[in-house]
């Protein structure tokens, strides 16, 4: 799933993104919009755009994703979709969900409102004209793990079983890095355009530089498991979570090729056996880390930390903050939501709410099961809103 400026996309299985509207502000609550997308495949990375583009004088948002191989597709596909930018919320529809929200219930372990907003299966409309695929990429033989987009400057890094490529927006090449093996997570370098991390299956982190050999880049080994996640804190930092519970943020200002690097920080507390997709997010302006585990519960670190791990007290690598269980299946994404979006003129014309009713951000929406009903052992999925 991937959330921002008002539109959210969730993708469910066998390749079908949907599209919602949220909003933060007087409470939290999200909407179908029924704008469906078939993909026709299992969707291994999803990326809302953060521009609106201009399609024929009609604004539209540009959605990126990967599609693994199948039984009914021989190939692995990068694709970019377009749905077009809707119009603000009307009163009806604002007094409609008003009426529908539910209560806050409170966390036990926070005393935070967190009230679940149910996004089951959704009924889908015949009308799919208004989605559009504007441009696809793919490669024979080879599945896509990862796909990281660089909005700011038009570019994404695609990760597959024999490398990874820099593409511009619309899917032109810019550069091609090999690896011995998968590449299963990658990261834009913020500020360093043309820049990125890639993580590797033998566990290898390594620089991607499409105007220098791969050979030539710099690397390090992580660990001895697959590499999950990566996310370039900033210029020099990496973040980096391997399938098992080991998790370090490294600085290339202080790593060499061929030498026994050492991480400026390594994390504890993360639980994990063996799950190569993490539900995973950084909040970047708090320099916060949100990270589930197969314990079904959600953690959180900071990563302010000093240039020397020596200097970092212990306490601080442990997570700070701990969820209860989500249901009885994994958590499947996590993502802070910083800068809400404006609140709709609609609600201007309805009375005030109390403020026990209000849920703003900065929050952290969690994807998880949750009880269909008390008398039931069933479950379904659910997107459930933290503050913090």
């Amino acid at each position: 799933m991937d959330f921002r400026d008002g539109d959210a996309v969730i993708c469910y299985p066998q390749g079908c993104p949907m599209r919602f509207k949220y909003q933060c502000d007087p409470f939290y609550t999200m909407w179908n919009t029924h704008f469906p997308a078939h993909v026709s495949a299992d969707v291994t990375s999803l990326h809302l755009g953060k521009r609106l583009l201009e399609y024929n004088g009609e604004l539209r948002r540009p959605v990126y994703g990967t599609t693994e191989m199948s039984a009914h597709h021989s190939k692995a596909q990068l694709w970019r979709l377009s749905m077009p930018s809707l119009a603000d919320m009307d009163p009806e529809l604002a007094l409609f969900l008003r009426e529908h929200q539910q209560s806050p219930h409170r966390d036990s372990r926070t005393a935070r409102t967190a009230p679940v907003v149910a996004v089951g299966n959704q009924q889908q409309p015949d009308d799919t004209a208004a989605v559009t695929m504007d441009c696809t990429f793919s490669l024979r033989r080879n599945n896509f793990w990862t796909c990281s987009v660089d909005d700011d400057n038009n570019s994404l890094v695609v990760g597959c079983d024999t490398g990874a490529y820099m593409l511009t927006s619309t899917f032109n090449i810019l550069g091609r890095a090999t690896a011995r093996t998968a590449v299963l997570a990658s990261s834009c370098i913020p500020d360093r355009p043309g820049l990125a991390w890639l993580g590797c299956r033998d566990s290898e982190v390594k620089m991607f530089d499409p105007r220098i050999h791969s050979k030539q880049n710099l690397r390090f080994k992580h660990s001895s498991l697959a590499i999950a996640h990566l996310k370039a804190l900033d210029s020099y930092r990496v973040l980096a979570i391997d399938v098992g519970e080991s998790l370090a943020i490294w600085d290339m200002r202080f790593m060499a090729n061929n030498k026994r690097n050492r991480p400026l920080r390594r994390l504890k507390g993360h639980v994990n056996t063996a799950g190569t997709r993490i539900a995973c997010d950084v909040n970047q302006t708090k320099q916060l880390l949100a990270l589930a585990g197969n314990d079904h519960c959600v953690r959180l670190w900071s990563l302010n930390d000093s240039l020397c791990s020596s200097t970092v007290n212990s306490n601080q690598n442990l997570p700070f903050w701990e969820s209860q269980k989500f249901g009885d299946g994994p958590v499947q994404a996590v993502q802070f939501i910083d800068d809400p979006p404006p609140m709709a003129s609609a609600w201007e014309q309805l009375p005030a709410m109390s403020d026990d009713r209000q849920n703003r951000a900065p929050g952290l929406v969690v994807a998880a099961p949750v009880d269909a009903n008390s008398s039931s052992s069933t479950s379904s999925s659910g997107i459930h809103w933290l503050t913090l």
